[in-house]
């Protein structure tokens, strides 16, 4: 059967290959990950220049066919592999976007993924792994800050402030517009500063966030990694140009 939904996680890697996409069915009730190959030790994900010659940006509708494996482990449970051709269904308007998030949207990581999180936690250990890898946070504008990481390579990442208190601190952001166009020295088009302020502004701010495949750090530290997939504010939904 075939499946709408509109792009809300478009994300980088490392090197510039390959992108993850994901997305929300129109009534925003399921999250699809499309991967070309379900491997689970090594899933093949779309490739930055399909994405990049169709220009599939977050809002994009796509219409696919979709088969769900019996194997996927949590949390990377919105996992489908394609098995039609992706067609573009155009963009979604501001009100298709925001609805999609808004009928999504938890208040609260725990509320999210279903399990404790310590306050401050850059990850989700692999004992207890939750039931997704992807959720909707919805937040006030100004409990979210951004900012370059002087320590670290000069990386822009963020704090996370959620409804119940809890804070989450020097997240990456994986977001690939905000990354080029904020993030990245050689090609932003506005200061992070600026980014962050615009962002303040706003009335409402909804928050992809996603989970790594599981990864061990060489400081021992081993789980699945939180990250800020998507960043979207309204009334003014896109305040980074999405465009490659």
């Amino acid at each position: 059967m075939m499946t709408d939904i509109i792009v809300t996680d478009l994300t980088r890697f490392s090197k510039r290959d390959d992108l993850c996409l994901a997305g929300l069915t129109r009534d925003g009730q399921q999250c699809i990950r499309p991967l070309r190959s379900l491997n689970s030790a090594l899933p093949k994900y779309l490739t930055y220049q399909q994405c990049r010659e169709h220009a599939v940006l977050p809002g994009t509708i796509l219409r696919a066919d979709f088969q769900w494996p019996d194997n996927v482990t949590a949390p990377h449970t919105e996992d489908a592999l394609l098995t039609s051709q992706i067609q573009l269904m155009g963009p979604a308007t501001s009100d298709e976007f925001r609805n999609v998030l808004e009928s999504s949207h938890v208040t609260t990581l725990h509320q999210g993924f279903g399990v404790q999180i310590p306050n401050g936690a850059k990850l989700i250990e692999p004992n207890n792994p939750p039931a997704r890898s992807i959720i909707t946070l919805k937040i006030r504008p100004t409990r979210f800050d951004v900012f370059e990481d002087k320590f670290n390579d000069r990386k822009v990442r963020a704090h996370v402030t959620d409804a119940s208190g809890a804070s989450f601190k020097f997240l990456p952001i994986t977001d690939l517009g905000f990354h080029d166009n904020i993030g990245n020295p050689e090609t932003r088009k506005t200061t992070v500063d600026e980014a962050k302020r615009l962002i303040h502004q706003q009335d409402e701010l909804y928050l992809r966030i996603g989970l790594t495949r599981r990864y061990a750090h060489t400081d021992g530290r081993d789980g699945f990694w939180i990250q800020v997939n998507g960043i979207y504010t309204f009334p003014n939904y896109s305040l980074v140009v999405r465009e490659y």
